[in-house]
């Protein structure tokens, strides 16, 4: 009987115990992460003109290069130092090859370049001042005419004609000249000028009988120093 009682009252607090207790297998949940704790990416510095992203490029490119130089140097000692005349030889020839390369620098651009109307009826025009060693590149487009009483024969473009009216690409009459200071350029339609000295940038046609001409070409000038 006892027993039985028992049993029964074991029977009913079953229920109750089994669904007070956890689960012993029951998941575990991380603490959330919210995005305001997780730490930022880093991200690039911002870059404001052409001009900065080509000087970060080449300060890259310069640093990766002289690292370069100070590991060669570094192997170059201890080659001598180990009698290794060979290998010390070719790491010579290594760091000579390192030192004439530009390591895929892109060729100096300016990026304002100026135009000027350079007059076929005006003595030299004035491009402004340049400085020794300024590397100036110079293109021309269009065409002037230099005798207007025959138009037609005498209408060329910056490589200018011979006197007869034949046009031609060499230093012939009617040519776009350049000049700085005492020194004259054949600039045709297209040339590049290393700056002799520090002196105005003028332009003029060669045709030093002005009073018949008319029409102007167009001047483009990209600047750089070296």
């Amino acid at each position: 009987m006892l027993r039985t009682i028992a049993v029964a009252i074991v029977m009913a607090l079953l229920p109750a115990t089994l669904s007070a207790a956890p689960p012993a297998t029951a998941p575990t949940t991380a603490p959330a992460v919210h995005a305001a704790n997780q730490p930022a990416a880093a991200t690039a510095p911002m870059v404001k003109s052409p001009e900065a992203a080509r000087a970060r490029y080449e300060s890259l490119v310069r640093k990766a290069q002289a690292e370069y130089l100070t590991d060669l140097k570094t192997l170059q000692q201890q080659a001598t130092k180990a009698g290794n005349a060979k290998q010390a030889k070719a790491i010579d020839e290594m760091t000579t090859a390192v030192q004439a390369a530009d390591f895929g620098l892109p060729a100096p651009v300016d990026f304002h370049p100026t135009k000027l109307a350079v007059a076929a009826n005006a003595d030299w025009q004035s491009a402004g001042p340049v400085r020794k060693g300024e590397v100036i590149e110079v293109r021309a487009a269009g065409t002037w005419c230099v005798n207007v009483n025959t138009r037609e024969e005498a209408t060329c473009d910056a490589a200018g004609m011979q006197v007869d009216g034949t046009p031609v690409n060499t230093q012939q009459f009617a040519i776009l000249m350049a000049r700085i200071g005492n020194r004259f350029y054949a600039v045709d339609t297209g040339t590049r000028i290393v700056a002799d000295e520090d002196a105005p940038l003028e332009f003029r046609s060669n045709d030093w009988n002005t009073g018949d001409n008319d029409g102007a070409v167009m001047v483009t000038l990209s600047r750089h120093h070296p």
